[in-house]
């Protein structure tokens, strides 16, 4: 059996912008973390 949640439009774009947001920070440090072990 599968739980399922019921959120308004609103809500699902927030959670959307949120991971985006996530997944940018992380796309950022691991950037950083491989220009910096280039450059050493």
């Amino acid at each position: 059996m599968r739980t399922v949640y019921v959120i308004c439009d609103s809500q699902l774009e927030e959670v959307k912008l949120k991971q985006h947001k996530d997944e940018l920070q992380n796309v950022e440090s691991s950037r950083k973390s491989l220009e910096e072990s280039y450059q050493s």
